[in-house]
């Protein structure tokens, strides 16, 4: 402003006062654009940038001039582009304003927690299971999107040793969170197999031979004994005979999968003695009769009359034949006995 006024700023008489008036707004540069990572919320505190605009004005000095922030220093930012404004004022009150952007990143990978797990296979011999059966509460600051597994599905190749040996499967985790971060981990998959085979056995005949012996195998009265994993070793007991065991005889199959799971089941094993190999003779006991003669001066008899005390062991109906037959003179007469049990004795 311009004036003529005295040195006690008493205008002068019939002075003519002019007045000028600052209406320029100072000028303000921001600071170029900023990335910053996001922290455990998710977020950025947005800190104080008021210092590093750059601003000058036609007539207040730089330290003169007041510079704002919006949002203001502290402000939670999102994830993405969050647009900053300076303001400048100079000290006539004029305001200049610039803005920049503050990209908050996650960079933060997921942290995965696993945990070791056992798993039963099934009647079929296989098992699945899911991320969530491995996962031993992984977090992300952001959330996380997807859960995988390198391997799903189990089955018995998974046992490679047999008997629930070599049995560990490593799987991997992958967490993925809503941010395309990627971390994983692994663990150990323990795969059993705990379920018995199913033995099924059948009736069968068997005939002694020529010695009075016989055996069987198990194929002989397995019915189709089946297991998820395969049979590993099928026995059957008792697996031989002889002439003590004619008849009805009471077996057991056992069924032992690749795993050591154990079944039973029973069958009967019916011997048969059709070629006699263990009928044994009897025993010809000769009794010495007396006979009255008859008519014709002779005498008759029965030949079971000369054979009422011979025995057999096996307990056979025997039948009986003399020679010379009858009638006989009067007198002793010496004849022979024959015992037949009717078998091929």
């Amino acid at each position: 402003w311009i004036s003529n006024d005295d040195a006690a700023f008493n205008p002068a008489a019939n002075a003519n006062c002019a007045y000028v008036f600052d209406v320029i707004p100072p000028t303000i540069i921001c600071l170029a654009d900023v990335d910053v990572s996001a922290d455990a919320n998710c977020q950025a505190v947005l800190i104080d940038y008021t210092g590093d605009a750059t601003v000058s004005d036609n007539i207040s000095a730089p330290e003169n001039i007041t510079v704002t922030q919006s949002p203001e220093v502290g402000a939670a930012l999102n994830i993405g582009d969050n647009i900053i404004t300076l303001t400048a004022m100079d000290e006539a009150g004029n305001t200049a304003d610039c803005t920049f952007t503050v990209t908050v990143t996650d960079n933060e990978k997921p942290v995965v927690k696993t945990k070791n797990i056992t798993v039963q296979l099934d009647a079929t011999g296989n098992f699945s299971i899911t991320p969530a059966d491995i996962d031993n509460g992984s977090s992300d600051n952001c959330g996380i999107a997807t859960y995988e597994l390198d391997d799903y599905d189990f089955d018995c190749s998974d046992i490679q040793g047999g008997y629930n040996t070599n049995n560990t499967v490593v799987v991997t985790l992958k967490v993925t969170d809503v941010n395309g971060n990627v971390n994983s981990a692994p663990a150990t998959v323990t795969v059993i197999d705990e379920i018995n085979p199913a033995a099924l056995a059948k009736n069968i005949t068997v005939q002694l031979d020529a010695n009075g012996n016989a055996s069987i195998v198990p194929a002989d009265v397995d019915n189709g004994s089946n297991d998820a994993c395969n049979i590993a070793i099928m026995t059957v007991s008792p697996n031989t005979f002889n002439c003590s065991n004619a008849g009805v005889n009471a077996v057991s199959l056992t069924v032992i999968d690749s795993n050591g799971n154990i079944s039973i089941a029973n069958a009967t094993v019916t011997v048969a003695d059709t070629i006699n190999p263990c009928n044994q003779p009897p025993t010809a006991v000769c009794n010495d009769i007396t006979v009255a003669a008859d008519a014709n001066c002779q005498g008759t008899a029965n030949a079971a009359d000369f054979g009422v005390n011979s025995t057999d062991p096996d307990g056979d109906v025997l039948t009986f034949s003399v020679n010379p037959a009858g009638p006989y003179a009067l007198g002793t007469t010496n004849v022979t006995l024959t015992v037949s049990d009717g078998e091929v004795n």
